[in-house]
């Protein structure tokens, strides 16, 4: 059996993702691996510069947009890896970070789950796994950016786990969907991902049965990947920025939250998109890129959220 299947979806970033599988192909070398890219519609040449430059690709083509769960199920349900990891197109790696995450599981067998360093463009450590999974609490500290403003506090410490690198290996809840590996044992329990989010927090609702199924979920520092980031809101954030926030909702009923926690949830929602959409109205008013765009789409969810 193949040691890791990996998943990559591309919409539109042909210019990413060639480097992408450069990438891969450059800095994996104890693993046996093979790589599926789905392309979700693109009409930007992807599809041809795969063919061309990477005939080892698996491909797969969608006629239509689909979700990033539905997207991504199209591989976790023939992949032949004893894991198999999800990864966006708009990343590259910096070294042998599948070999190191691999080589994690192999010698971790009670973690169905790991992701590893992810970095921004100019190096810098980005946020990429938590503890506690979405409350009232971890949506204030979300949406008023407080672990950029007060990252000294505990309870905002314990939450936003990578403030804690220490170089060592991190327990956590959940973990970025752009980077994630799971064993084909966990595969086999839980399911695919839930493809009724969309995209936002499938990845959440996944980790979240991961661990109720009594696995453990950890980030490694070891391997590290550039990942570009927010290709998807910033380019349409009217769609992605209400969707995002009605999929907290989504997943606190799913699991099971009482009316009570569902309130304090929403209303945290308000105070929070609120606070935001003043944010983008006055970046707007500065001639700050994209920010009417992003006003427009926090103010849209301001409209939306009695509907949550």
């Amino acid at each position: 059996m193949l040691d890791l299947t990996v998943s990559i979806v591309n919409h539109r970033h042909r210019d990413l993702l060639g480097p992408l599988l450069e990438s891969i192909q450059a800095l994996t070398h104890h693993i046996s691996y093979e790589v599926f890219v789905v392309d979700n519609a693109s009409n930007d040449g992807s599809v041809e510069m795969v063919k061309s430059r990477f005939p080892w690709v698996h491909l797969l083509c969608n006629d239509q947009p689909m979700g990033f769960a539905a997207n991504h199920n199209q591989v976790l349900r023939q992949g032949q890896g004893r894991y198999l990891i999800l990864l966006n197109d708009d990343m590259l790696l910096r070294n042998d970070a599948l070999d190191h995450m691999v080589a994690f599981m192999d010698s971790h067998p009670s973690v169905g789950a790991v992701g590893c360093k992810l970095l921004n463009r100019d190096g810098s450590l980005q946020r990429s796994c938590w503890r506690q999974f979405p409350s009232p609490k971890t949506l204030l500290i979300d949406t008023f950016y407080l672990s950029k403003w007060l990252p000294q506090l505990s309870w905002v410490r314990e939450f936003e786990a990578t403030l804690q690198d220490t170089g060592e290996p991190i327990e956590v809840d959940y973990l970025l969907g752009a980077c994630l590996m799971v064993r084909r044992e966990v595969l086999e329990q839980v399911g695919v991902l839930d493809e009724s989010y969309f995209m936002f927090l499938e990845e959440t609702d996944w980790c979240y049965r991961i661990k109720q199924a009594g696995w453990a979920i950890f980030w490694i520092p070891d391997g590290e990947i550039i990942h570009y980031g927010q290709q998807s809101v910033s380019g349409d954030p009217e769609r992605y920025v209400p969707m995002l926030y009605r999929n907290y909702c989504r997943f606190g009923r799913k699991h099971g939250y009482n009316q009570w926690k569902m309130l304090a949830l929403k209303a945290t929602l308000f105070f929070g998109v609120l606070f935001r959409s003043g944010l983008w109205t006055y970046r707007s008013l500065i001639n700050m890129p994209n920010s009417s765009a992003m006003m427009r789409g926090y103010l849209k969810t301001l409209r939306d959220l009695p509907s949550f």
